[in-house]
């Protein structure tokens, strides 16, 4: 593993567990816009992606609920 794959691992290891982007940087030794564009990868963590999930789902639903109240009632005319 290059020096850069430790630079981002350590980076983003230590986004995720709260530490701040100027923080990182310095013990990175790098300025932070130099740290967070090129030693950053996805620092959400699994727990705020489920809840993305989940919002956007709640969300699709309710505006979905229309198409379904319309399926049943067809499927209800129709006897499919």
């Amino acid at each position: 593993m290059g020096i850069h794959a430790c630079r981002r691992t350590i980076n983003s290891k230590l986004r995720c567990s709260g530490v701040s982007s100027t923080v990182a940087a310095m013990l990175l030794g790098h300025k932070e816009q130099v740290n967070e564009q090129y030693y950053t990868f996805d620092i959400t963590s699994l727990k705020e992606k489920t809840k993305v999930v989940e919002m956007v789902n709640a969300q699709t639903i309710k505006s979905c609920s229309w198409v379904q109240t319309y399926v049943r009632q067809l499927f209800e005319k129709h006897r499919f």
